[in-house]
């Protein structure tokens, strides 16, 4: 994740907790003491600690103008790793092609 003006951003790693404002992961390479927070609002941070804690997890950033500060960032959304794929690979033919994996 080098390049800043990427239009997506894709990072993986183990989820720590989730403050309210922020996720917390622990990133490859890192030692359990390093985390890294990424802005990712959310109303209710202990349904997330239940669901994904210790879990690796997948943050997929869309860059976008944040109008209120005035600088460009990223939209981050969390998702379980392999969980959304496992899923519609065990859909019907339709599911497939709606989703664009219909190879």
């Amino acid at each position: 994740m080098c390049d800043v003006h990427a239009p997506y951003a894709d990072v993986i790693g183990r989820y720590v907790r989730h403050k309210g404002q922020a996720v917390v992961l622990q990133l490859n390479g890192c030692d359990s003491s390093d985390s890294h927070e990424f802005t990712h609002a959310h109303n209710i941070p202990e349904y997330m600690d239940k669901m994904y804690k210790g879990k690796i997890v997948r943050l997929l950033g869309e860059r976008s103008w944040d109008y209120r500060a005035q600088i460009w960032g990223y939209r981050w959304t969390l998702h379980a790793v392999n969980l959304w794929e496992d899923a519609v690979k065990a859909s019907s033919a339709d599911i497939h092609k709606m989703c664009g994996t219909n190879c």
